[in-house]
């Protein structure tokens, strides 16, 4: 196998009760993470109830209106709660903003974090109820692949664990249009005084995207390393690319499947590489949306990070945030 390949794993080999299947699960983990900082595991178990986030997220992308989505724009979450218009995340480095709009949440009811922000239950009547319950399904699987992950290092198999215990993980919905819908999105920035983008930049953006044959200069989702412990995608579509030695490689599309990849916290903790990558246009005229759901696993904020230097969550996520979310000033710039 080449030694930097994006290995395929099956979850259910680390719960075998056979030690050979479960060692083989823990060895082929570890070393796909550290060769490349992702690994693709089947039957995690996630199916049934992704199958309803998806149809909880359809129709909140595609039955309420910008206006009602917008309600639901809180600038002072930077990001990590509620609806976040295009324009709101821009990779690190990236003149253009993601092409994208996402829905973000977390724990609910927990003081520590900011609150969850949800569209009302007369609209959406299942929204909130599925996706607490993909949370927190997903917390679970990720505390297994974490013990997975420990194993493979040497640490105590629960350490990786109890960093992440109540830490502010989050999930997201992210929904990247057509480019329909970009254009008619941008049409409307240009005209309201509240985009969440300059208009220079939405003109600018209008114009790039407006070219018939030529692909546009803004992408899905810009080069970038994930900030957190480790991200969990369901059987994201086709899109995603990884870096490696200086090549971008597909992700697969393998139903069912889980992608893992490693965050710079852990990254930071660990050695394990948090690698680039990015989601491009399908086409240069793509007319289809795509979906994902990424869970964001992230530690507590005590954890500490770098035992020589001290570095705790909370301190690395403060410098972060404060370069990473670009829409609670983007407004100011007009």
């Amino acid at each position: 196998m080449d030694a930097q390949e994006v290995r395929i794993l099956n979850f259910q080999d680390y719960l075998s009760s056979s030690s050979q299947i479960k060692n083989c699960f823990i060895d082929g983990i570890g070393k796909s993470l550290k060769q490349t900082g992702f690994v693709v595991c089947k039957n995690v178990g996630l199916e049934n109830i992704m199958s309803q986030v998806r149809k909880q997220e359809h129709l909140f992308f595609e039955t309420i209106s910008f206006e009602q989505k917008m309600h639901l724009f809180l600038p002072q979450t930077r990001g990590e709660r509620g609806f976040i218009p295009l324009g709101g995340e821009t990779a690190l480095g990236e003149k253009y903003p993601d092409l994208k709009e996402y829905f973000e949440f977390g724990r609910e009811n927990d003081s520590r974090y900011d609150a969850n922000i949800w569209p009302s239950s007369n609209i959406l009547p299942q929204f909130k109820s599925t996706l607490l319950a993909a949370y927190h399904l997903q917390e679970e699987k990720s505390h297994l692949l974490l013990q997975a992950i420990a194993q493979y290092l040497g640490f105590p198999q629960d350490e990786l664990k109890e960093d992440a215990t109540g830490g502010n993980s989050v999930m997201r919905l992210n929904f990247y249009p057509s480019k329909q819908y970009l254009l008619n999105l941008l049409t409307h920035y240009c005209h309201t005084p509240l985009s969440p983008i300059s208009e220079s930049l939405a003109t600018e953006m209008l114009n790039d995207l407006a070219q018939p044959s030529a692909q546009p200069k803004a992408i899905r989702a810009g080069s970038h390393k994930d900030s957190n412990f480790k991200t969990s995608l369901y059987e994201p579509n086709k899109g995603l690319q990884v870096l490696i030695d200086g090549e971008w490689q597909d992700i697969p599309h393998i139903k069912n499947s889980t992608v893992i990849n490693i965050g710079q916290k852990l990254e930071i903790k660990t050695n394990l590489p948090a690698t680039i990558h990015r989601v491009i246009n399908p086409t240069c005229d793509f007319t289809q949306s795509r979906y994902t759901e990424p869970y964001f696993n992230h530690p507590h904020s005590d954890c500490i990070l770098n035992k020589q230097t001290g570095l705790t969550d909370k301190a690395y996520m403060q410098h972060l945030l404060t370069q990473r979310y670009t829409a609670a000033t983007s407004s100011s710039a007009k």
